[in-house]
């Protein structure tokens, strides 16, 4: 019967309906069963060790490094070993979350009556009234100007519909991709096509075709292709992939009985797995080096020159490393290189791990080198291979890069988000004496020496996923998503944290955002722009 309990695999509490519904998305019902162990049972957070600091797991590269990394770079990028991805799947609807809450309230938004609540301290109403004060500074602003239907400038509610909903330019449910971050000779410019400047300067290989991956939200294929034509250069050469989550990433959840949760029609609901769920979509690019770097974290063309150049030397010593670890693999199957593991470990303490290096000197005695000795310093050098660009943030605490301990008492260089350290004194400490951020900058090694690609899947640590308290349909579940992708997803990579300026990382987390100086340019205002 449809509605019979069933037990597959150890799975408990589902029907055949919906063991029909989880084949229909991918899914393997192991899968599910292992996502519902998870959610009843969470792992125990990670534990840090400390964080990573200058001299201590995060590298800073000198300018007398500068012209080595920057023709390692030159010679992938012309050989065609270089890929762009850009994680978009996000939507606006943050990015204009304050305004929102004003257009769906009921108050006064009379521009009178915004400053009043402005000024006894409300903080939406600040919002409102910095965006309507520099509306002219906006890079959107002639769009907006073209779909108002009021010419009340005391009245801020048809500006705000007409901005947000749908029957106006729509941008509260739009991918934070498609909307205007600049201006340029006079027209707007959106992260589609500043990061296809970007790949024009950074993978473009020796015949001019620049390869850029972005994954985009599902239906949303052919607004991003035809955002990426109209950005398009004569000339110029574009492989433009585009990929979507798959629903067989999704996950399941649990009610507040501790049953898998059910839509209004009995069905089991799937979420999105997060980005961790894009690791598959990583592991599908067929790629070899892949520079990451988020959809809205863009410069305008004339300010990107910070962001290029780190690019570019994360490229170089990423194909450094990958070179060098390399050759100490092909020392390793030499039987007859006796230095061999005392070289590799030294190089594996220098870059990837702490502590335990062989010794060295003169007086040194050479450590085991016999074969379980070589297949296991094998092991941990022949690993996919990232090297991610970090911020100072002083004593701004948040998600970054630390030493972790893992369960095999080994500590390894990792990112981990706020979300995954455990509420102790001492864990919060470590979090607090962090001194950096991770931008999601960086350079990836996807295949081995002999230009096969890595299995992904292999390097994820399962027991980081995310487990928060989210709601549907107005009653509260318990959610699960895929370790992040830049934390538990590459928990076995072999990492290295270099130090970038900030000029380097300029996000766009509020419209507001776009007001800052390195959104804007000299050329972007125009004295036909509407101020109110």
């Amino acid at each position: 019967m449809a509605g019979e309990r069933h037990r597959e695999g150890g799975l408990t509490g589902l029907t055949e309906a919906d063991l029909e519904q989880i084949r229909g998305r991918g899914i393997a019902p192991a899968e599910v069963e292992r996502q519902l162990a998870l959610l009843r049972d969470p792992p125990a957070p990670v534990l840090l060790d400390a964080p990573a600091t200058v001299g201590d797991g995060i590298e800073r590269l000198g300018p007398d490094e500068h012209a080595e990394l920057l023709g390692l770079w030159s010679e992938a990028a012309r050989a065609g070993r270089l890929r762009k991805l850009v994680p978009a799947s996000g939507a606006a609807s943050r990015m204009f979350a304050s305004l929102s809450r004003a257009l769906e309230s009921g108050d006064d938004l009379r521009l009178a009556s915004v400053r009043e609540r402005a000024a006894a301290g409300d903080a939406t109403a600040r919002d409102v009234l910095t965006f309507a004060e520099h509306l002219a500074d906006f890079p959107f602003r002639d769009a907006l100007a073209a779909v108002q239907s009021s010419d009340d400038e005391a009245d801020l509610r048809p500006v705000l519909a007409a901005l947000l909903e749908p029957d106006g330019l729509g941008y509260a449910g739009m991918p934070k991709g498609l909307i205007p971050f600049h201006r340029r000779d006079g027209r707007a410019v959106t992260p589609v096509e500043e990061h296809l400047g970007e790949a024009a300067l950074l993978v473009r290989d020796a015949a001019g075709t620049s390869r850029v991956h972005f994954t985009v939200p599902e239906g949303a294929e052919d607004a991003f292709r035809g955002a990426a034509a109209r950005a398009a250069e004569p000339g110029a050469a574009v492989e433009l992939e585009l990929s979507t989550q798959s629903p067989a990433t999704d996950t399941v959840a649990l009610d507040g009985d501790g049953h898998p949760f059910r839509t209004a029609e009995g069905e089991l609901l799937f979420r999105p797995g997060g980005h961790g769920a894009l690791l598959r979509n990583l592991g599908e690019l067929a790629a070899d080096l892949v520079v990451v770097k988020n959809i809205d974290n863009v410069q305008p063309a004339e300010r990107r020159q910070s962001a290029i150049l780190w690019q570019r030397l994360l490229v170089g010593l990423l194909a450094r490393l990958q070179r060098d670890a390399g050759a100490l693999l092909d020392r390793l199957a030499d039987e007859s290189d006796a230095g061999a593991c005392d070289a590799a470990r030294a190089f594996l303490t220098r870059w990837f791990e702490r502590g335990g290096g062989a010794p060295t000197g003169p007086t040194a005695t050479p450590s085991s080198c016999d074969a379980v000795a070589r297949r296991e310093i094998a092991a941990r050098l022949d690993r996919p291979l990232r090297v991610a660009g970090m911020v100072q943030v002083g004593k701004e605490p948040g998600g970054g890069p630390f030493w972790v301990r893992g369960r095999d008492g080994a500590a390894s260089k990792q990112i981990v988000e706020t979300a995954e350290i455990a509420p102790s004194p001492e864990q919060q400490a470590i979090l607090r004496a962090s001194t950096h951020f991770n931008p999601v900058l960086m350079a990836l090694g996807l295949r081995d020496r002999r230009g096969r690609p890595y299995r992904l899947a292999d390097f994820v640590d399962a027991a980081r996923p995310f487990v928060t308290e989210r709601t549907a349909s107005g009653a509260k579940l318990l959610a699960l998503e895929h370790p992040g992708l830049w934390n538990g997803s590459m928990s076995g990579w072999n990492t290295v944290f270099v130090e970038i300026p900030t000029a380097a990382f300029t996000p766009v987390k509020t419209v507001l955002d776009l007001l800052r100086p390195e959104h804007q340019s000299a050329s972007a205002r125009t004295t036909s722009a509407r101020t109110i």
